[in-house]
């Protein structure tokens, strides 16, 4: 149970009832039990906590201001070797679903935004590239209980939660979710 909460607040939550049905182990059930309700408010159909980010132009932009658009987030940081590995995957994928409807929002929470400022102009990067001021001591990174990055979250054109933590770029599931046009 412990590693379905890691992997999908979702699927744990189909679970915990049946777990808390069996679990003999008070201790364990009181833990797992405290660690679900910490990620409850990120689960599907919840309202997406609201964030504001630079973007590399320095506009203050939301997630609210997103709203009636499909919003597949990716959290990353310029010294972030696997968040590197996913990057052409991602430009893959914006190639792909190229929709008036999608928008993809690429959010740096590196500490030296010098840094994030160049990565995205030496590589050119494609889709809305923000910067989490603060970094690992973020409201975004609180909000949305990121402890390890790349992180991908998706949100529906309602403002909703559809994943919390969404399939990677490399990953066939989020094609079929961008695919499907998940989101009302």
């Amino acid at each position: 149970m412990s590693q379905t909460l890691d992997m999908s607040v979702n699927d744990a939550a189909s679970l915990i009832k049946p777990f808390n049905d069996l679990q003999k182990n008070e201790e364990y059930k009181l833990e797992i039990n405290n660690r679900f309700r910490q990620w409850e408010p990120l689960l599907k159909g919840k309202t997406a906590p609201d964030f504001v980010c630079t973007s590399i132009d320095g506009k203050n932009i939301s997630l609210r201001s997103l709203e009636g658009k499909l919003v597949y987030i990716d959290i990353w940081a310029t010294w972030c070797g696997t968040c590197m590995h996913e990057l052409p995957f991602l430009e893959k994928l914006q190639n792909e679903f190229k929709r008036d409807d999608l928008t993809f929002v690429s959010i740096s929470i590196d500490e030296n935004k010098t840094a994030w400022q160049n990565m995205v102009k030496e590589k050119g990067m494609k889709g809305l590239q923000l910067f989490s001021e603060n970094a690992w001591s973020s409201p975004l990174v609180s909000s949305y209980m990121i402890s390890g990055i790349p992180r991908f979250i998706l949100i529906g054109k309602d403002g909703n939660i559809i994943d919390a933590n969404a399939p990677r770029p490399s990953s066939s599931e989020i094609k079929q979710l961008l695919s499907a046009g998940t989101g009302s």
